[in-house]
């Protein structure tokens, strides 16, 4: 289903002629180099105990210490100095110039028949988009620090969006794809945050979000439904107060809540862009169902 907040504003958002079933057209090939790292997520591998990351502030308990994996200080001096190395290159490479930033990040779109090619390739429907992030796109960049859609393996199916994907981490990645590919053709190209932006620490310049959004000629909301009582409690809660109250006690809440972007303030401010800059929002709310039949 899909509902738009106000009239698109040119063909690119039209329902066309294609559809999950007959996009995808790129060789399974072209994402084998990402087999290494799918295999190793299957294994059992944990990436939250392996990427560091970045607290510029340091935490309540321990200020000093920015740098952290898996929560915990990093005290080993030259892993820090080779971080630190990293995180100024980055930032030297990027610069300051926010314009600039926001045009190369328009140019860091993928192609539908990239996403649903790479999906298909690795059957990652079923996987959330928060694992996508920390267990392909970070594994794939980790040697060189670069965005996912700078990868040479994956520049070739690059280009400058013209819709740009909401989404949260929380979700499925194929309802995300299921989403941008729906009633599109498989040359559109849409901006991914988990593509475009360098998943690593001095990705400063990477984060207005707000500027891709006004370039783009529509925002797509990935807005899949939870599904089974939980979401039908919700609705009926409008009506039987007490039933809503136990429904917002419940830890099945704070799961779902986390899965759909009208709960997460990223999203929330990413709406809000559009709806500034008078960009067409679409709101896209099924689920996909891997290996059902499109009509």
């Amino acid at each position: 289903m899909m509902a738009s907040s106000r009239g698109a504003r040119d063909e690119t958002i039209d329902a066309g002629d294609d559809c999950i079933e007959s996009t995808g057209a790129i060789d399974a090939a072209a994402f084998d180099f990402l087999t290494p790292f799918v295999q190793r997520r299957q294994a059992g591998w944990n990436p939250a105990s392996h990427w560091v990351y970045h607290v510029p502030e340091g935490t309540p308990d321990d200020p000093h210490c920015p740098w952290r994996r898996a929560n915990r200080p990093i005290t080993d001096q030259t892993h820090i100095e080779a971080e630190e190395r990293f995180m100024r290159s980055i930032l030297e490479e990027d610069g300051s110039d926010k314009a600039a930033a926001a045009e190369r990040l328009l140019t860091r779109g993928v192609s539908v028949d990239s996403l649903v090619g790479l999906t298909r390739a690795h059957n990652l429907w079923d996987w959330q988009t928060y694992d996508v992030v920390q267990s392909l796109v970070k594994a794939a960049t980790e040697k060189s620090r670069c965005r996912f859609a700078d990868l040479p393996e994956v520049r070739p199916f690059t280009g400058t969006a013209t819709v740009f994907m909401s989404h949260t981490w929380s979700g499925r990645w194929g309802d995300l794809v299921a989403a941008a590919a729906a009633g599109a053709r498989g040359s559109r190209i849409v901006w991914i945050d988990a593509f475009a932006v360098r998943q690593w620490p001095g990705n400063a310049a990477d984060l207005n979000f707000r500027a891709v959004v006004e370039k783009c000629t529509a925002v797509i909301v990935a807005a899949p439904p939870t599904g089974g009582p939980d979401s039908s409690r919700i609705f009926r809660g409008y009506t039987y107060t007490s039933d809503h109250e136990a429904f917002l006690r419940d830890e099945r809440y704070e799961d779902g809540r986390k899965a759909v972007p009208f709960g997460r303030l990223w999203c929330i401010v990413e709406m809000d862009a559009a709806k500034q800059a008078g960009v067409p929002i679409i709101i896209k709310t099924a689920k996909v169902v891997p290996g059902a039949s499109v009509p």
